[in-house]
């Protein structure tokens, strides 16, 4: 039994093959809204916390966000992803899946629907590095890589 949880963490490390994993989980009815719902929770890794949190503070290059994202394998619904921006008078950014700036937003007013909904959540929960904005929810990515998911009002 003690052999189980030493071993936990090194089955955590390197890449992680979440789609592999998630489909031989028995627990797991497989069907293709149900994993990917699964797959969505899945706690993100630190390269891609860290990416994203390099891009807000412009210490990064933004090509590692894309890196990020697809090594994530992140769902083919992500839309954009909303991050804190450090420019003067920006208060946030969206990406697109290929990691380039779509736009920067110095007021809310500037925001569609769904990005400014993103943006309230983002701003409402403490220790968010950024929200993943999906088709029918939003993923809010904490700084340690957990997510929670939110359901997006159309």
């Amino acid at each position: 039994m003690l052999e189980m949880f030493k071993s936990a963490p090194k089955q955590l490390e390197g890449k992680r093959d979440t789609v592999s994993r998630l489909e031989k989980d028995p627990v797991v009815s497989n069907t293709g809204e149900e994993l990917e719902r699964k797959r969505m929770r899945f706690p993100r890794s630190r390269s891609y916390v860290k990416a994203i949190k390099d891009a807000a503070m412009l210490t990064g290059k933004v090509e590692g966000v894309h890196d990020a994202i697809e090594k994530e394998s992140l769902s083919n619904k992500l839309e954009g992803l909303l991050g804190q921006c450090f420019i003067e008078g920006c208060i946030a950014h969206i990406f697109d899946c290929e990691g380039n700036i779509l736009e920067h937003y110095r007021s809310t007013e500037q925001m569609t629907a769904a990005v400014k909904q993103a943006y309230d959540i983002y701003s409402k929960i403490r220790n968010c590095v950024a929200v993943e904005i999906y088709t029918n929810e939003f993923c809010v990515v904490m700084d340690d890589g957990v997510v929670k998911i939110e359901e997006r009002n159309k």
